[in-house]
């Protein structure tokens, strides 16, 4: 099923990352120091 996805932009024009889009960055970094995001949960 495909749904609209509403997005946000802050009163400066920029645009609000999804919690995902944000998550990604983060996973990248930890996998690069040998952190497996898996095994924090």
């Amino acid at each position: 099923m495909e749904l609209p996805w509403l997005r946000w932009w802050d009163n400066q024009g920029n645009l609000l990352q999804t919690g995902w889009e944000r998550s990604q960055p983060l996973a990248a970094k930890l996998k690069e120091l040998g952190v497996k995001p898996d095994d924090l949960v």
